[in-house]
């Protein structure tokens, strides 16, 4: 639909795909592949477990990722928990309350 819309797509897709390897490229040595991993993909599948429409998706999906950070310090500064797992935990419960929510 969008090559359609007269949008170079060959570009913009080299633009994200650049973008997005930078990003996990300097952020590995940051927060770990672990946390990496699991906030690029799982976030995506829980908000796509609701099926709402390109744009919502992308934000339930943001929205997911930055609650399941922000509680995942926050627990890890409380307990004293290494913050990657915890941070991965969380986002895996906000992945299985999306599975069970949606059954369908």
């Amino acid at each position: 639909m969008a090559q359609v819309s007269g949008l170079k797509v060959k570009l913009l897709n080299f633009v994200l795909v650049t973008i997005i390897a930078v990003i996990i490229s300097l952020s590995i040595r940051v927060v770990g592949t672990l946390l990496i991993g699991a906030l690029m993909v799982i976030p995506t599948i829980s908000a796509l477990r609701f099926r709402l429409g390109f744009s919502k998706t992308i934000l339930l999906s943001l929205l997911f990722s930055i609650s399941a950070v922000l509680i995942g310090m926050t627990l890890s500064y409380n307990y004293s928990l290494p913050s990657g797992a915890t941070i991965v935990l969380v986002i895996l419960v906000i992945f299985v309350i999306s599975m069970l929510s949606n059954r369908k």
